[in-house]
């Protein structure tokens, strides 16, 4: 069996964190990194909180998706069907572990093309960096 999804969200919140000074210091990179913490955002107000408002910086805005995720993380059933309407107001259901593992690939997914726009400031975000780190 894989790393659960607590852990998952934990990898998320490392590999955030790891970028953040290189984003603070060139604004090129800061509209991917600000889609990567609204979107998971976003997600948190349709499977949870409708009211949920992230904070102004950016290091704020990765501990505020972290604690949301993590909080609703033991009392959600995986297979939950989230019913949601996306940007556009079309109607969707998924179930809840589904989102999860979107929400978790979409960092992934973004944090690849913040690396291709930077390549002088190489950083492994790498899952298995992150399981290295930990021991």
């Amino acid at each position: 069996m894989g790393p659960s999804f607590d852990r998952l969200l934990d990898y998320d919140r490392w590999a955030n964190q790891r970028w953040l000074p290189i984003v603070e210091s060139n604004d090129a990179l800061r509209p991917i990194f600000s889609h990567i913490l609204n979107a998971q955002a976003i997600w948190f107000r349709r499977v949870a909180d409708p009211d949920f408002s992230l904070p102004e910086a950016f290091s704020d805005q990765i501990d505020s998706n972290h604690a949301a995720w993590k909080s609703i993380l033991p009392n959600r059933d995986l297979t939950e069907v989230i019913h949601y309407r996306n940007l556009a107001g079309v109607p969707h259901e998924c179930p809840f572990g589904e989102i999860l593992m979107h929400v978790i690939n979409h960092g992934t997914y973004h944090r690849g093309q913040l690396r291709e726009m930077a390549p002088d400031a190489f950083l492994d975000t790498d899952y298995v960096m992150f399981a290295l780190d930990l021991e």
